[in-house]
């Protein structure tokens, strides 16, 4: 495989505020570049954007507690695959005794898409500063239930995606989730997402993970995650969020797969590590075949209260295409003042 760099660097400015009440006003603007270099070909990019501008507050009633968000901030469906980005809207919830219930609409098309990934391509073709992205319309309904078994949450919560000018085929998603504690050595989440594609398919995204305290500083961890390819009924998965199977970006994405996972973190004296390692299958029709293993180590090191390095090593190696083969290395470094 080609070998390249990639460099950034980026300064990003934040205030968060209260208001009258109990309104909280928070934002954040940003410039960074990002350069990359892969055998002859290489890309500079300038970016600009407002990643977070959000007004948000909490109220109690006499019977429960309403919180509501509004403006451009992060937002994730219930699975946390679908779609999962920052995202301009308004989120609404209300809680009452063990119960919740949460509604959600926005826009994506000011998003900047040189800062957010879709993984549908956008029509415009600015290369610098700021590109608007593609223009859905997400719309999410929700309720959960927390004192399932006791202590165990189980929600379900369904998202609607269209197009207002018809030019993106519009998707609709629903989740169950169930979570919660495994005893007093851990903890649980399984899920299952159900999608359809303008109505004329039906494809399934389904996880779990097993989270065990192995000590008060050392956490272990196993999952698996299956999105569905062309099986039986099923056809091949897709989210409105780009994502990925294994590192690699611009390798295999999040259809057609098969992936189980070994994971392990330390907490401590300042010091955070983690080690991921996922067995990449592919499954595009009924046959799976294993093609190669997906490591993430990540460091983070806090030298002062103000001050953070970190080092993220990425690695995917293909057993059957040398060419899927991906090796990368960052080092970070965080300073707020």
């Amino acid at each position: 495989p080609d070998m390249g760099i990639s460099q950034s660097n980026g300064i990003y400015l934040s205030i968060a505020t209260p208001l009258a009440g109990n309104l909280n006003f928070s934002a954040e603007g940003l410039y960074k570049y990002s350069y990359s270099k892969t055998g002859d070909i290489s890309n500079f990019t300038n970016i600009v954007d407002v990643d977070l501008f959000k007004l948000g507050g909490s109220w109690k009633t006499s019977s429960g507690l309403i919180n509501l968000s509004a403006g451009r901030f992060f937002i994730s469906d219930a699975a946390g695959a679908v779609f999962a980005q920052t995202s301009d809207g308004l989120y609404l919830n209300y809680s009452v005794s063990s119960v919740t219930f949460g509604m959600y609409a926005g826009y994506t098309g000011l998003l900047n898409s040189l800062n957010v990934s879709m993984a549908v391509p956008n029509t415009n073709t600015n290369e610098q500063f700021y590109n608007l992205s593609a223009g859905y319309i997400p719309l999410s309904a929700e309720v959960s239930y927390g004192a399932l078994f006791g202590t165990d949450t189980i929600g379900l919560q369904v998202m609607y995606f269209l197009d207002p000018v018809q030019d993106l085929p519009s998707v609709l998603y629903g989740t169950v989730s169930l979570s919660g504690a495994v005893s007093t050595i851990g903890t649980y989440s399984v899920s299952a997402t159900l999608g359809s594609v303008k109505f004329d398919n039906l494809m399934l995204y389904a996880k779990g993970d097993l989270i065990f305290f192995a000590s008060d500083s050392v956490i272990a961890g196993a999952g698996i995650e299956y999105a569905s390819g062309a099986q039986g009924s099923l056809s091949s998965f897709s989210t409105v969020t780009a994502k990925t199977a294994c590192n690699y970006a611009g390798g295999y994405s999040l259809s057609g797969v098969l992936l189980p996972k070994l994971s392990a973190s330390y907490t401590g004296n300042g010091l955070y590590a983690n080690l991921t390692e996922k067995f990449v299958s592919l499954m595009p029709e009924d046959k799976i075949n294993f093609n190669g293993f997906d490591t993430s180590v990540t460091v983070l090191y806090n030298i002062f209260s103000d001050l953070q390095i970190g080092l993220d090593l990425n690695a995917y190696f293909d057993i059957k295409d040398s060419d899927m083969n991906y090796y990368a290395g960052t080092v970070k470094a965080s300073l707020t003042f």
